[in-house]
């Protein structure tokens, strides 16, 4: 069992978005932000942030993209 904390976040771009990744890394979480495909802000977020590119309104890119969180 891994005591990794993962959080997904949506959005991981926008405003809000950005912030709370900041905030989740700063307390040592693991964070996944899922965004929609070919955004260029993506390559901007955190080198420790795993990204994942899809549409939350795909059922299986959102079971995917909550996968351990």
């Amino acid at each position: 069992m891994s005591l990794t904390k993962w959080v997904l976040v949506t959005g991981g771009t926008g405003l809000a978005g950005a912030n709370l990744i900041k905030a989740l890394v700063g307390r040592g979480y693991s964070v996944r932000a899922l965004d929609l495909p070919d955004n260029p802000k993506l390559r901007k977020l955190a080198l420790d942030v795993e990204i994942m590119e899809g549409n939350l309104l795909d059922p299986g890119v959102a079971e995917a993209a909550m996968a351990g969180c």
